[in-house]
């Protein structure tokens, strides 16, 4: 049987399928290409599930990697193992562990080993997705909205807040719905809860996890359909990933490109593919970047921006009763500012972190003005599981 792990797709007959059929099984997020699995699940303690196979072509390094990062990805959560073909009794809420990968030969990237261990944590039956809030006022120079937005799949059901100290639940009222790559996401507002740092709980398909999620790709230097039409891009869980090419962060509304330099695109619905949206006019550009959290509800890149050309006072000369400064070109300006793109979000969230100190410098302002979030807040969100029990009303 067909299985699906969070969006990568482990067909268990793929050796048999045809290029076509193989490009229909594989889920909307994954690798896209004519790589194959054979996998074999194996029961070991109770509830738990030994995961192996093999993977096979031209991307199965890729792959490979793709389920070792998703293995180590603590700010993942459990995920969403289950039959995309239909429902089996091992469908699920897992965390992942143990994950071994192997060569078949340390000369052929077209063949890689895999195992690895799930652990059910839960099902539809009995669990709930959440996303625990922790609200905040942060520094952003780019606007002062009073609100705390949360994004979840616009075909999730039975929605509410929960107050987990308390354990009382109250309605969540649609803020907004946006049309993103993958389908629509669904916008609530945090601060409209009654309770301090709510918990949004919500009952989700299987099939729908990690469609509107916020990803991070590495593109390998090359555009994301290859020759045959097939998704060469691949996904990235690790903050520790080394790119190959640029780090894209994309929550299927605004693509955040990160290489050299800085690039923001966004998603043209009616159109059907993602735009170029213009960078205002600055002196500031990239310096360097890191990513630092990587996670379904959001993600947070650290970036240093320079003013390669501004002037810095180096010494100074006495000039009859003045003060001189005497400048340097050679030298510049930097400033750090996070980038979180968070899920159903139409701009990154630029915040500027604790060990910078405000405000953010006006020319680096004039640059990310057109492509800022003007919410004055964050929810911090953390994608998890509760107990149905807990949101009995």
């Amino acid at each position: 049987m067909n299985r699906t792990l969070y969006s990568l797709a482990i067909p268990s007959n793929a050796q048999t399928l045809t290029q076509s059929q193989i490009a229909r099984n594989v889920a909307t997020h994954g690798i896209l290409n004519e790589s194959t699995a054979a996998v074999e699940s194996l029961s070991l303690e109770p509830g738990q599930q030994l995961l192996e196979g093999q993977f096979r072509g031209k991307y199965a390094r890729l792959m490979a990697e793709e389920v070792e990062e998703l293995f180590d990805a603590g700010a993942m959560g459990s995920v969403a193992f289950y039959s995309p073909d239909g429902q089996s009794g091992e469908d699920g809420y897992y965390t992942l562990d143990n994950i071994d990968l192997q060569p078949v030969d340390p000369n052929l990237d077209e063949l890689r080993d895999f195992d690895g261990v799930l652990t059910k944590e839960g099902t539809r039956e009995n669990s709930r997705r959440s996303v625990q809030t922790a609200i905040t006022q942060v520094e952003n120079d780019y606007g002062n909205r009073q609100t705390a937005y949360v994004g979840i799949h616009a075909n999730a059901q039975d929605v509410w807040w929960l107050d987990q100290e308390s354990g009382q639940t109250e309605d969540a009222t649609v803020v907004d719905t946006r049309t993103a790559e993958h389908g629509d996401v669904d916008v609530v507002d945090a601060l409209a809860s009654s309770y301090d740092s709510p918990t949004l709980v919500f009952d989700l398909p299987y099939a729908q996890e990690g469609k509107v999620d916020v990803v991070v790709w590495d593109d390998h230097g090359r555009p994301k359909l290859d020759s045959d039409g097939i998704n060469s891009w691949q996904w990235v869980f690790s903050t520790s990933h080394e790119y190959d090419g640029e780090a894209i962060a994309d929550n299927g509304l605004v693509r955040l490109r990160l290489g050299s330099s800085l690039a923001v695109e966004e998603w043209d619905d009616a159109g059907g593919a993602w735009s170029a949206v213009a960078l205002g006019t600055s002196d500031w550009e990239l310096d360097d970047w890191s990513l630092t959290r990587i996670g379904p509800a959001r993600v947070v890149v650290r970036v240093r921006f320079a003013d390669a050309i501004a002037p810095a006072i180096v010494g100074q000369a006495i000039v009859g009763e003045s003060t001189v400064g005497t400048t340097s070109t050679n030298n510049y300006q930097d400033f750090e500012l996070d980038a979180v793109l968070h899920r159903g979000w139409r701009r990154p969230h630029w915040v500027v972190p604790e060990n910078e100190t405000p405000p953010t410098p006006s020319g680096l302002q004039d640059l990310l003005a057109p492509v800022a979030s003007g919410s004055d807040y964050t929810a911090a969100e953390t994608q998890g599981l509760v107990s149905r029990e807990e949101v009995w009303r």
